[in-house]
């Protein structure tokens, strides 16, 4: 079972033109919840080397070149977004059960 879902970015998402999809986890508890999300996290930094806050990727993107991914833990989400559908496929290989 998969404990997180995927959504694709569109014209609707802050990102769209940065970000191709996020994955938002599904969780049990409250704990469980950010200790998921710390392991993906932690993968995500490990595999593609450092990310950083979206807003700030979208904020910075047309200055430097931002990472393959990027959270969001700002009101009571918590979502990582990636660059291409590269990096997602990627997190599915590892993460999809």
């Amino acid at each position: 079972m998969k404990n997180y879902t995927v959504t694709k970015l569109d014209r609707r998402h802050n990102g769209s033109g940065i970000f191709s999809h996020y994955i938002t986890p599904i969780f049990q508890t409250t704990l469980a919840d950010k200790l998921l999300f710390l392991e993906y996290r932690s993968w995500c930094w490990e595999t593609w080397g450092p990310g950083m806050e979206s807003d700030w990727a979208i904020a910075m993107s047309r200055d430097v070149e931002i990472p393959k991914w990027a959270w969001l833990t700002e009101y009571k989400q918590k979502r990582i977004y990636f660059r291409s559908n590269k990096e997602l496929n990627w997190f599915n290989m590892r993460w999809m059960a």
